[in-house]
Formats: structure tokens, C-alpha cells, sequence
């Protein structure tokens, strides 16, 4: 029987290489009824079924999968990411509560399962599972992006941050990874990376996914840097004393959000009181008025 499954199987791959998709569904067909546990044959024939359109069979086939898959983390990301594609989000968090971790020292098959987790929402076990993968020494950027994400889901965000910086090391060209250090970080003139950012922008393929994310993290950064240049040169043009000065702090301090130089905690009452010190509500020089002010 073992042998004649074993023809039937190479030929629904052959089937599958030379596109002759209704041969080799027969064939898968044939090996999953007189080989019930044969599921890479059954996860091949769900995937036959969902190019079809046939997604409730496909489902089908994937959640019988599910049910009697060994504890391997390789199969077990497979089929978890094949039920969560169709729907079954419920056999597959069922299957992955069933999986140990520890008879696994893969760290691509441990993170793929953690891939797994982090679409269910369950960030801490994705994140263990991360930490374990690591343990075992795989690293990558990508790997690093994830990670920092998860780290982010689970609160530790100067951690996070720390994975992003790593992730840049190991591929500087990671646009996401920019940008998304780019939206965590306070903006400061020492975190601003715009030189940094247009450098990679002339190294990544124009229209890829890198290129649209550092052009999002060098918008993020230009922002800044406008805000900061347009209202200093607001308050530079102003009668320096010492209701300015102290204005012009709380103002320096808000667009870096950080008030931990203030002396005076920045509050609605606070903020006003400054505002009356220095003469009133005051507009810049180079823009009008609006209306009421």
C-alpha cells in the first residue's frame, strides 16, 4: 500500500508541476482515502480546492489536517496559516494550544508557528515563541521587524525600539522597519534620521515597499523639522525677556515631546499663564491673523 501511495503522490506533484490541476485532485483524492494520514497530501489537495473556489471543501480538508498533525512545528505553521486563510480560526487556535514548543530547536519553523499566534492576537505566546527561536540562535531582519512588533503588543517599547535599530543594522534597506521606528520615537533633532533615510531612498528600487515606507519615515522626520524651523523663527523675531524665553522653552519642549526641563509641568492653566506673560495670544509674523484671535 506505502509503495502505491508513494507513485500516486509523485504523480499528483508531477500532475501540479505541469498544471493538469483536475488529474491531480483525482490522484490526491485517491491517496487521502486509502491513506487518511498522508496530510501533506491532503494540505495539497485543500490547496487544489481553494484555486478552484471551493473554499468550504478546502476547509474541510485543512481542519482533518489539523486534527491528526504531529507536533512539528513546520507542519503545524503550515496548516495553521492554511485555516486561518479559509476562516478556521478556531481549529487552528485548537491545534496550536496542542503544539509543545519544546521538542523544537528549529527557529524558522518556531517562528513561523509564532507568525501563527500574532494573527490570533496572542502576542505573549508569539513573543515566547520568538524568544525561544532567538535562543536558538536565528536572526535575521525580518525576524527582527516581527519581534519588535511583538514587543510592542506586549508594552515593551524601548525594547522594541532597540529591535528596530538592530533590524536597520542587519538590512538598512528595511523601509517598515523605518518607518515604524520613525512613528514610535518622540521627535527630537537627535532621533531625526532624514540624512539617513534619503541615503537608503537612492538605494531601494523605486515603487517597492522599502521605497513607499522610507517615504513615509522622511515625510515623519521633514514634518518635524518644519514645525521646529517655522516656530522658532515665530518667537526669534519677538522682544527677548523673560516671559519669551520661558515661552519659547515650553514651545521647544512640546514639539519634542519632552517637558521634562520645564520647571513648571505643562497643563492647560500653565500653558495660558505663559501665553498672558508674554503679551497675549501672539501670531506669527509671516501668517495673518485668523479671524477672533
Amino acid at each position: 500500500m506505502s509503495t502505491s501511495v508513494d507513485r500516486h503522490w509523485q504523480r499528483a506533484q508531477r500532475y501540479i508541476a505541469e498544471n493538469q490541476i483536475a488529474a491531480a485532485k483525482v490522484t490526491l483524492e485517491s491517496i487521502v482515502n486509502h491513506a487518511p494520514y498522508r496530510n501533506d497530501a491532503r494540505m495539497m489537495l485543500a490547496s487544489v480546492m481553494l484555486s478552484e473556489g471551493t473554499v468550504r471543501n478546502a476547509a474541510e480538508q485543512a481542519v482533518i489536517a489539523s486534527q491528526q498533525i504531529p507536533n512539528d512545528a513546520k507542519a503545524i505553521s503550515t496548516v495553521a496559516h492554511a485555516l486561518l486563510r479559509v476562516g478556521e480560526t478556531n481549529a487552528a487556535r485548537d491545534m496550536l494550544n496542542r503544539f509543545d514548543p519544546n521538542f523544537t530547536r528549529d527557529g524558522s519553523s518556531l517562528t513561523a508557528v509564532a507568525h501563527a499566534y500574532q494573527m490570533l492576537g496572542d502576542h505573549a505566546k508569539a513573543l515566547a515563541l520568538m524568544d525561544r527561536a532567538r535562543g536558538f540562535g536565528f536572526d535575521n531582519a525580518d525576524f527582527r521587524y516581527y519581534r519588535a512588533l511583538e514587543l510592542q503588543f506586549n508594552g515593551r517599547l524601548e525594547d522594541a525600539r532597540i529591535e528596530l535599530e538592530t533590524c536597520l543594522k542587519l538590512g538598512p534597506t528595511y523601509g517598515r522597519a523605518s518607518l515604524t521606528l520613525a512613528r514610535m520615537r518622540k521627535q527630537t533633532a537627535e532621533s531625526n534620521h532624514l540624512d539617513y533615510i534619503r541615503q537608503q531612498l537612492r538605494t531601494v528600487a523605486k515603487g517597492s515597499e522599502d521605497h513607499a515606507s522610507f517615504k513615509f519615515a522622511e515625510f515623519r522626520h521633514w514634518r518635524f523639522e518644519q514645525m521646529q524651523t517655522t516656530g522658532m523663527l515665530c518667537l526669534r523675531d519677538m522682544q527677548p525677556n523673560s516671559a519669551f524665553s520661558a515661552l519659547h522653552s515650553a514651545v521647544s519642549a512640546l514639539m519634542c515631546g519632552d517637558s521634562s526641563r520645564l520647571s513648571t509641568p505643562l497643563t492647560s492653566t500653565s500653558i495660558h499663564a505663559l501665553w498672558s506673560s508674554a503679551g497675549g495670544i501672539i501670531s506669527c509674523p509671516s501668517s495673518p491673523a485668523r479671524k477672533g484671535e
